[in-house]
């Protein structure tokens, strides 16, 4: 939705510009000590990690896309409210 632009790209910024500084240093320290591949190993366990907890979150949602209900659950009295 078109209300929602704002607040996806600020977490996309978050995960993909915000991380960077914390996660770099991080890797880059343990390349060095347990070996190049130890650390390109985990960035990929770690992206295969990221990626099995957005399909469980988005399952557990109820929400397929279709657009016929929606992704969160709403209170109906909050839902009436608005």
């Amino acid at each position: 939705e078109p209300a929602m632009r704002g607040r996806v790209m600020a977490l996309y910024a978050l995960v993909f510009i915000g991380s960077t500084p914390v996660g770099g240093p991080l890797i880059g320290w343990v390349s060095e000590e347990l070996g190049p591949r130890f650390g390109l190993a985990l960035g990929g366990v770690a992206s295969v990690v990221a990626a099995v907890t957005g399909i469980v979150v988005f399952r557990n949602t109820g929400a397929d896309g279709d657009g016929d209900e929606p992704a969160v659950a709403v209170d109906p009295a909050v839902a009436a409210a608005a």
